[in-house]
């Protein structure tokens, strides 16, 4: 199709205001994608990247800022969300999901540096061109640290092929009833660092998939318990369930470590 958005090329962006935003209200689908390199302006200067695109943006610099990424559902009214196309495409500080949608986009294992903090309901898509048949079933789109606040939630999906999204820092469940949603069939979730914090995790998912939700480590301080609504939570570490009740109302708890419980 005809490319009809705004595209900014070559060399570095940045600001010395602190706050770089990016804003496009017009109608006709009018994308902004972003190829330069977005920078901070100095070591005392860092750069937080404010996405409030009506129709999104996509990001495919090799992006140093330090400062943090800010994305919201106003950056996704209409569907299309942020599109982050390498792994320095959110540079090295945290992405900020204030609501909306983000898609990462890789044929290879893409490890981004970025720690993630759910602040209020959104979605992260991982999207391959690699099919079912020839995916390395090891591979990953990975992050460091998960924080999700009270009662924000997040949905996890495939695009297409994804095997697997890990998160190799700890989680921290800030509190009350945090809904994860793990909505693809063969679609593994990893939250491979211990789990903390009172809030308790609400698994969901679509009832004909496969998907499963992987604890692997031990964490003595998440207190929230957890409510397994469908798909399947799998706990393959000591202690992996935290301190917390469990209450399963639908879907499969799966314990494949020893002294799990």
């Amino acid at each position: 199709g005809t490319w009809s958005g705004l595209t900014i090329r070559g060399g570095n962006l940045t600001t010395e205001g602190g706050e770089l935003f990016l804003i496009n209200e017009s109608g006709g689908y009018p994308i902004l994608q972003i190829d330069a390199n977005i920078v901070d302006a100095s070591a005392e200067s860092p750069v937080t990247l404010v996405i409030q695109s009506l129709y999104g943006a996509v990001l495919n610099g090799q992006n140093t800022y330090s400062g943090g990424t800010y994305i919201s559902r106003y950056g996704s009214a209409y569907g299309y969300g942020v599109v982050a196309n390498n792994a320095s495409a959110l540079g090295t500080g945290t992405l900020h999901m204030q609501g909306g949608l983000i898609t990462f986009r890789s044929d290879t294992d893409m490890a981004m540096p970025n720690d993630v903090e759910i602040q209020d309901p959104g979605s992260i898509i991982g999207v391959t061109t690699q099919t079912m048949a020839t995916a390395d079933a090891n591979f990953a789109f990975s992050f460091n640290n998960l924080t999700v606040q009270p009662y924000a939630g997040v949905s996890f999906t495939s695009g297409n092929s994804v095997r697997n999204l890990k998160f190799n820092g700890t989680t921290t469940l800030v509190g009350g009833e945090t809904p994860i949603n793990v909505g693809t069939s063969s679609f593994g979730v990893y939250l491979n660092g211990a789990v903390s914090g009172a809030g308790k995790l609400v698994l969901t998912g679509s009832s004909n998939t496969t998907a499963v939700l992987y604890l692997t480590a031990s964490s003595p301080s998440w207190s929230g318990g957890f409510q397994i609504d469908s798909v399947a939570l799998d706990a393959n570490a000591a202690g992996a369930l935290g301190t917390g009740d469990g209450l399963l109302r639908g879907g499969l708890l799966r314990m494949s470590g020893t002294g799990v419980l």
